[in-house]
């Protein structure tokens, strides 16, 4: 029969708080569409046609089509908003977290770049520094939400709607929301 003593049960326990600690961690993060609505800016972009839908039993896409129906050049910036819901009720908190405000063709020409890799098989969208974004209907088939994208280290398990706003030159309200 073993002793274990106060000293090597306190190991014991540090060590499985641990391995606990580290599970919770390494689980890999899920993240998925729910929804998908223009407010306002349907004589600059139409998003009617794009859907969220199941794809299978446990993975949501976004499949469509929008219109563009001006050139989106450097008179042009937008910015993304994120918000948050504790208890998934829809009832949300705005989050510090966000994308900056850029200019169409700054963002082309930089920080699309390291992302447009997500999108290149699956839609239509400009290559990377092409600007303005020609006026056409753009498609985006069957798409789904890389958790890669997201700052695993800063945002909270729950519900996030995200918020994107466009705004023209001269337009202080933004000219285009959807959520």
């Amino acid at each position: 029969m073993y002793r274990i003593t106060a000293t090597a049960q306190r190991w014991s326990i540090l060590l499985l708080l641990t391995l606990v600690t580290i599970q919770l961690y390494a689980v890999p993060v899920q993240v998925m569409y729910e929804q998908l609505q223009q407010l306002n800016g349907t004589e600059l972009i139409d998003g009617s046609n794009i859907r969220i839908r199941k794809y299978n039993r446990t993975l949501s896409v976004m499949n469509g089509t929008f219109d563009l129906f001006r050139n989106v050049d450097n008179n042009f910036s937008f910015t993304f908003r994120l918000a948050y819901s504790a208890l998934g009720n829809n009832q949300f908190v705005q989050s510090p977290v966000r994308l900056p405000m850029q200019r169409m063709c700054h963002f082309l020409n930089t920080t699309y770049s390291d992302y447009w890799h997500f999108y290149a098989n699956v839609t239509n969208f400009p290559a990377v520094g092409e600007c303005p974004v020609q006026a056409k209907r753009y498609y985006v088939r069957d798409k789904t939400l890389d958790s890669t994208l997201f700052l695993q280290d800063y945002l909270k398990s729950g519900l996030w709607k995200i918020t994107m706003l466009v705004y023209e030159q001269e337009v202080k309200v933004p000219v285009a929301v959807g959520i």
